[in-house]
C-alpha cells in the first residue's frame, strides 16, 4: 500500500496527501490532512547524551511514520464495536494524534495494541455474550485505568532526560507525574 511514499527520507506533505487522495474511505485522507494542518508549530524534545534539543515535528517525522501511525489509528478505530460511538471529531482530536503534547514520536500504538490483545479479545467475547455493555466508558476503564496505570509508579518529580517524556522514556522510567 505504501509503494513509493516510503522511498522518500523526511516528511513530505503533498506526497502523503496525494498518496490517500484515491481512497475508498475518506477517513484516512482526512487524517492525513487533519495531522499536517496540525503539524506545523508541534515540536518534539528529543533526548541527546547529557540534555535534550528540540526539533520541529516536520524534521523528525517522515512520510513512513506518519502513514503507518494514520492506518494504524484508523484500522483500531474501525475494528472495535465500541467505536461506532465515537464522533469522529473526537477520533481526529483525541484518538488519532501520534503524539499528547511535546514528547517524542514513538510507535506507541503498535506496543499497546500487541501488549493488550488478550484484554482486548476477552472484551470482545463479553461483548458477545452480553456480558460487557458496550459503552467506550467501560472500554477506556478496563483498558486504561486497570491496564495501563499500572505501568507505572506515580512520583510528583519524576527525573527525565527531556521537558516531555515520550513513550520509550517513561516506559524506561516506569515513573510518572500526572502530566506523564
Amino acid at each position: 500500500m505504501f509503494s513509493c511514499l516510503l522511498d522518500n527520507k523526511g516528511l513530505d506533505k503533498n506526497k502523503l496527501v496525494r498518496h490517500y487522495s484515491k481512497e475508498k474511505d475518506s477517513l484516512t485522507r482526512k487524517s492525513a490532512v487533519f495531522l499536517i494542518e496540525n503539524m506545523e508549530d508541534q515540536t518534539s524534545d528529543v533526548p541527546d547524551e547529557d540534555a535534550y534539543s528540540i526539533f520541529p515535528d516536520s524534521e523528525i517525522i517522515d512520510n513512513r511514520f506518519l502513514t503507518e501511525d494514520i492506518e494504524k489509528a484508523v484500522n483500531l478505530w474501525n475494528r472495535y464495536p465500541w467505536a461506532d460511538s465515537v464522533p469522529e471529531d473526537v477520533f481526529m482530536n483525541s484518538l488519532l494524534p501520534y503524539k499528547v503534547y511535546g514528547e517524542e514520536p514513538s510507535e506507541w500504538r503498535k506496543f499497546f495494541e500487541k501488549k493488550y490483545a488478550d484484554t482486548v479479545r476477552i472484551m470482545l467475547k463479553e461483548l458477545e455474550s452480553d456480558t460487557l455493555m458496550q459503552s467506550s466508558n467501560e472500554v477506556y476503564y478496563c483498558i486504561l485505568i486497570n491496564e495501563v496505570g499500572q505501568c507505572f509508579k506515580y512520583e510528583n518529580h519524576p527525573t527525565f532526560k527531556v521537558r516531555y517524556p515520550g513513550f520509550r522514556e517513561l516506559m524506561r522510567v516506569k515513573t510518572a507525574d500526572c502530566f506523564g
